[in-house]
């Protein structure tokens, strides 16, 4: 019980440090994880507090649908770091968000695909633009399905 206690607080505080740094990267604001008992982390739950640049410290809930996506996204980069998956799966993560933040977000998920695959589904140009490759589909006139591939140019 004692060796799994402690490799979860070292998890945790390791996760803690990472979304750290990426909520300050990605915002400039200040982020931090922290848990209900430190005492009894298995039954414990999770705080998330964020301060966007410019504003108090709050409780995600406080925040608005922007804020909170740039927290969740902060969350999901910094446990990437930590131990990454093959690969990850976004839908539309750049919804609430506006031109700046979703380009800051490709510009994340851009330096984190060195290390491991995005596939983002997203409709805005400024995330796409950052994509490594592009694959449209929509529906021709006949009501055909029609999938596009495009890569980027390096240029």
């Amino acid at each position: 019980e004692k060796k799994k206690r402690d490799v979860f607080m070292k998890t945790f505080e390791e996760i803690n440090k990472k979304f750290q740094e990426v909520y300050r990267d990605m915002t400039g604001g200040e982020g931090k994880l922290s848990l209900t008992d430190r005492s009894n982390p298995f039954n414990s739950g999770l705080i998330i507090e964020a301060r966007p640049k410019g504003k108090a410290l709050s409780n995600i809930d406080a925040l608005s649908g922007g804020e909170k996506a740039m927290v969740a996204l902060s969350f999901i980069f910094a446990t990437a770091m930590y131990k990454p998956s093959p690969f990850y799966v976004l839908d539309e993560p750049d919804l609430m968000l506006d031109k700046v933040n979703a380009e800051k977000m490709a510009k994340y998920i851009k330096k984190l695909s060195k290390h491991t695959q995005f596939i983002v589904v997203s409709h805005r140009d400024v995330v796409l633009k950052e994509a490594d490759q592009v694959i449209g589909v929509y529906m021709d006139e006949k009501g055909s399905s029609v999938v596009e591939v495009r890569v980027p140019s390096t240029t």
